[in-house]
């Protein structure tokens, strides 16, 4: 299982922290403190999918 961490800027400069989990052949980003979760194929996919939902 690989494991990271960063950070995705909000229009306003406000950081989310994301770790960002790989396993069972794809990825999972998880938003530190918030209820949000997005996954994908790939890692791009994952963080498509997060900026998609990220408030």
């Amino acid at each position: 299982m690989l494991k990271s961490e960063f950070s995705l800027m909000h229009f306003d400069s406000s950081a989310l922290r994301v770790r960002a989990v790989a396993e069972n052949g794809g990825w999972s980003l998880f938003a530190k403190g918030l209820p949000l979760v997005a996954d994908g194929a790939n890692f791009e996919q994952a963080v498509a999918e997060m900026i998609v939902i990220a408030p």
